[in-house]
């Protein structure tokens, strides 16, 4: 009895573990998009202002 509780919880654990690395990779990717995203605007922004690169 004692041992398939502690089964029990060691199963219900892994699968809230596992649940919860999804979810930090979800909103890593997220974030990811919204920096990406962001540094679109900035660029169309600049490109019309007629900011240019001094490198180019």
């Amino acid at each position: 009895m004692f041992m398939e509780e502690i089964m029990k919880i060691h199963t219900e654990f892994r699968e809230e573990v596992s649940t919860l690395h999804q979810i930090i990779k979800d909103l890593q990717a997220d974030e990811a998009r919204a920096v990406d995203d962001f540094l679109w605007e900035i660029e169309q922004y600049l490109e019309g202002v007629n900011v240019m690169d001094d490198a180019s």
